[in-house]
């Protein structure tokens, strides 16, 4: 089942819990003006089985600022194969350890603190 969190514009934080949506193949966070903070759980967002069509898509998030997962042995986002990330700015603080270990190809621009991932 595709996810997708787009076109809310007064969405401020977003939280997930452990193995939220980790069989998703599709995931969309897209069009959050106001979106300053995601927290999401132990391997959230994981791909489980990192097969070859994977999508990941961030974009038009201007006032994130946190994107982090609360375990250090999180494999939240570990296997997106196609990645777009763009006009995230304002993101300084990331903590995904595990995350993006597995990529095909990352379209990227004005990502902040997520650059030093991708």
């Amino acid at each position: 089942t595709p996810f997708e969190l787009s076109n809310l514009p007064h969405l401020k934080t977003f939280m997930a819990g452990t193995l939220t949506f980790r069989y998703s193949q599709t995931i969309v966070f897209e069009n959050l003006p106001e979106l300053v903070m995601i927290q999401l759980g132990w391997s959230s967002f994981s791909y489980a089985t990192c097969p070859e069509n994977t999508v990941l898509t961030m974009k038009n998030m201007p006032k994130l600022k946190t994107l982090t997962t609360i375990d250090d042995d999180s494999y939240t986002f570990n296997c997106p194969r196609h990645i777009t990330v763009e006009n995230m700015p304002s993101l300084v603080s990331v903590y995904l350890p595990q995350a993006f270990a597995i990529k095909t190809d990352v379209k990227m621009n004005n990502v902040g603190a997520l650059q030093n991932l991708l």
